[in-house]
């Protein structure tokens, strides 16, 4: 059982043997390296001291040409993660564009004519576009919010609404 034990020990350790060093460009060595994963950032790497993610751009020769078709395949993924974003935020600034040109051929649309009751619907209308109306009645002030409803700021900072007479 020794012997085996013995044997099985010096096996592990003659077939393990020790890693290569790993130079990089910039002339940062690291000891003792093994490659334990690849991803868009870089080899991810442990080493004698501890693990780091190396760039592609900082892999010697011969590990950037064994590795070449990870990195075009992760760069090809980033310039069309890049592109979709991009399109992304034009398509929300077109929504943008045509949400404030919609609003304001709205309000064009409803400018006060000589009669009253247009003139209130639209003075309705833009008021609820500004915010809130403010109406001073006593030690409270009242405040009408866009869709007619009256309410105050009670002690707490919190909206009460007032209730409608029937």
């Amino acid at each position: 059982m020794k012997r085996f034990f013995l044997f099985f020990c010096l096996m592990v350790f003659l077939c393990s043997g020790r890693a290569d060093d790993l130079v990089l460009k910039s002339g940062k060595i690291y000891k003792n390296f093994r490659i334990y994963k690849v991803d868009a950032s870089g080899l991810a790497v442990t080493h004698e001291y501890g693990a780091a993610t190396i760039p592609f751009s900082d892999l010697p020769d011969n590990l950037r040409e064994k590795y070449s078709e990870q990195e075009k395949k992760f760069e090809a993924e980033k310039q069309a993660r890049a592109e979709a974003m991009r399109k992304q935020q034009e398509a929300n600034r077109q929504r943008e564009q045509k949400k404030e040109t919609s609003v304001e051929s709205a309000n064009l649309g409803n400018l006060p004519s000589k009669s009253g009751e247009n003139a209130q619907n639209s003075e309705k209308k833009t008021s609820a576009a500004r915010g809130p109306t403010v109406e001073y009645t006593g030690p409270r002030t009242i405040y009408i919010g866009p869709r007619g409803g009256r309410y105050y700021i009670n002690s707490h900072g919190k909206k009460t609404y007032i209730r409608r007479k029937k």
